[in-house]
């Protein structure tokens, strides 16, 4: 009987597919757990937790008692089925696989309706100023967006904007000081940090909500996504818009984005100066909840208790009591954030229904 808190991850899918396909080009029953990893592009750690996360659900059988030395074999007649969301992970396996598709939802959504021009670009192997470049720890922005914004009935500003992208298996507090670096020396007006969690499961949620507690502190912006292509899956916290450093700007612009440079930096020259001291967002989000960090609860059964002295009653069936959990605590693993529960957020992406 599998316990109902053991549920399937991604590193529980991405194993036992590997265990699949060790078991189908070698025909044989035992799998060696040293040959499945070299299967397994994540850490020693998710994998060893995969294994045992797989046994408990009798999807894989051990066949010694020596975890890290041992074998398992497939079983045959597994209880229950296992999902498969493994394409979608395997459509990024590097985080540089995710600019491209970035890059189009962002040209296509986030530009809409109310920047005219707009230019993003991969500059995550760009030039950059040397006081960016000369960090040991921290790199370039990996995506760059600079325009002119002009929103309905107000004054036009210019946006110099940064994305930083991490990968699932790659991301941690640091991620925010790293774009907080990058806001600092490209004189940007906003920056954010993207994750991409193609399937969230609890390890995620503690993650994301140490993240998002040192992106509120810092003013910067969260992304999280299942899926760059599509914004409804998109998860966004807003940053503290900044005034350009517009000395800082031109110097990035030029460097990090020449092909576009002189047209941008037309932009500038035509805006009035004091539309490059405002501080506007320019974009919508909202503030997220805390992620699920706790399996879910199974119900407690009861039986009401007796009647009291001369009250006549017929027999009592046991009652099924959901226990009271907030909105946001309870979330299993191995669930597609478009399973939260995603609201249409105007203009731009979507919000969590609470």
């Amino acid at each position: 009987m599998v316990a109902p808190h053991v549920l399937v991850s991604l590193d529980d899918e991405l194993v036992y597919q590997a265990a699949k396909e060790l078991n189908e080009q070698t025909g044989r029953a035992e799998l060696p757990l040293t040959e499945l990893k070299k299967r397994f592009s994540g850490t020693d750690a998710a994998f060893y937790q995969a294994i045992t996360n797989l046994e408990a659900l009798e999807l894989l059988l051990p066949v010694d008692k020596a975890p890290k030395r041992g074998s398992v074999r497939r079983n045959p007649n597994p209880p229950q089925p296992l999902s498969n969301q493994i394409d979608e992970a395997n459509k990024y396996p590097k985080e540089k696989d995710l600019y491209p598709a970035m890059l189009s939802a962002l040209q296509a959504e986030w530009s809409k309706p109310n920047y005219d021009p707009v230019w993003i670009v991969d500059t995550s192997q760009r030039p950059a100023p040397k006081a960016i470049l000369e960090s040991d720890e921290f790199t370039r922005p990996d995506l760059t967006l600079v325009g002119r914004y002009n929103p309905p009935g107000e004054a036009p500003s210019f946006q110099l904007v940064t994305f930083e992208l991490k990968r699932r298996y790659n991301f941690g507090r640091s991620v925010v000081a790293e774009a907080e670096h990058q806001r600092e020396h490209c004189g940007a007006t906003a920056s954010y940090v993207v994750l991409h969690v193609p399937k969230y499961h609890i390890d995620d949620g503690v993650k994301i909500n140490t993240i998002k507690e040192a992106a509120k502190e810092k003013g910067i912006g969260l992304i999280i996504l299942t899926d760059p292509l599509h914004p409804d899956t998109w998860l966004v916290e807003k940053p503290i818009p900044r005034a350009l450093d517009l000395d800082k700007a031109r110097d990035y612009i030029g460097l990090a984005m020449n092909e576009v440079s002189q047209q941008a930096f037309q932009v500038l020259d035509d805006l009035p100066p004091e539309s490059l001291t405002r501080t506007v967002l320019p974009v919508f989000g909202t503030v997220l909840p805390d992620f699920p960090v706790e399996p879910p609860v199974a119900p407690v059964v009861s039986t009401p208790p007796p009647a009291q002295t001369g009250i006549a009653t017929s027999d009592s069936e046991p009652v099924t009591e959901q226990p009271e959990t907030p909105s946001d605590a309870v979330a299993p693993h191995g669930r597609h954030l478009s399973e939260f529960g995603i609201l249409k957020w105007p203009h731009f992406g979507p919000v969590l229904a609470l």
